[in-house]
């Protein structure tokens, strides 16, 4: 099995699957959560320094699409990005939590954004 980090979702244990994230249609001045984990699919080694991060994808939107959204593993503390220590092998984090924050002013319309997580390295 490959060192690889892979988006998990809360309610079964299994991959999130390519809709997972996707809001559907929003309305402006509105918010709303969802959790995910982040898994380790590696045997052998530990995914250190893991940040999970948010990034537009295609055309951006205004404000784009990862200013709008937020992370978190608290629940209290949200940023653009989280930073986990360590994730052991064949692990799973606990919930992280997406925030989508959506401006009065924001333009509506089919924008997409991708979630990553990438260990800065492996040991």
């Amino acid at each position: 099995m490959a060192d690889a980090l892979a988006l998990w979702q809360t309610s079964v244990d299994a991959q999130t699957a390519s809709t997972y994230f996707n809001w559907g249609t929003v309305n402006q001045k509105s918010t709303g959560d969802l959790l995910f984990r982040v898994h380790n699919s590696s045997t052998v080694y530990s995914a250190i320094s893991v940040v999970v991060s948010l990034a537009d994808v295609g055309t951006p939107a205004t404000p784009s699409q990862a200013a709008t959204h937020l992370l978190s593993t608290d629940g209290l503390l949200f940023a653009a990005t989280v930073t986990i220590d360590v994730i052991p092998p064949l692990s799973t984090t606990a919930p992280i939590i997406l925030r989508r924050v959506t401006p009065a002013a924001a333009t509506l319309g089919a924008f997409t954004y991708s979630v990553t997580a990438t260990a800065t390295s492996w040991l």
